[in-house]
């Protein structure tokens, strides 16, 4: 018996979900680590690192695809080291940017303690003090919801209307 892998691009090639993937790194860990065992603490790091950039609503996926290209042809990568430009190009990713908003007020994301004051319809990304909402096509809005200026409502002009950034801050 024979095995071959071949690499076809399939135009009709679905994406995956992280849980299908987290399920096929599995496999893939459990027999990588047959023949390199002080690898595993490595592997596992690199799925925790797919995972965190998952949950940060980044495009895991093409930084995985991509990863994995270049370890193809550097075998001696680190599965424990990100690889800085691929891990920015996956958070600041636009081209076919397929990333639902995260919108303030959401059930399963509920916002954090610092913009807990961001009305419904305005873009939760957009308002986070440190973040950015990098959706051409975002349905919320990017405007400050207290005196609707081009800015974020924690840089409102307006303090006593202003959220504030940190209220731990004086």
């Amino acid at each position: 018996p024979t095995l071959t892998l071949a690499d076809r691009v399939d135009s009709n090639k679905q994406s995956i979900t992280l849980s299908q993937w987290l399920t096929a790194f599995s496999i893939y860990h459990y027999i990588y680590a047959q023949r390199h065992l002080a690898r595993s603490p490595q592997l596992i790091a690199y799925a925790h690192l797919i995972r965190s950039l998952a949950d940060r609503g980044a495009q895991w996926n093409k930084y995985d695809t991509h990863f994995r290209q270049l370890r193809h042809t550097s075998p001696s990568m680190q599965w424990d080291v990100p690889h800085m430009q691929l891990y920015v190009d996956a958070l600041n990713s636009t081209a076919g940017d397929n990333r639902a908003p995260k919108p303030s007020l959401s059930t399963k994301n509920p916002a954090p303690r610092n913009n807990q004051n961001i009305p419904r319809g305005y873009c939760f990304r957009y308002h986070s003090p440190t973040g950015h909402c990098f959706s051409s096509k975002c349905p919320f809005k990017h405007a400050c919801p207290h005196c609707s200026g081009p800015h974020k409502a924690f840089n409102c002009p307006k303090k006593e209307h202003a959220v504030v950034a940190n209220p731990r801050q004086r």
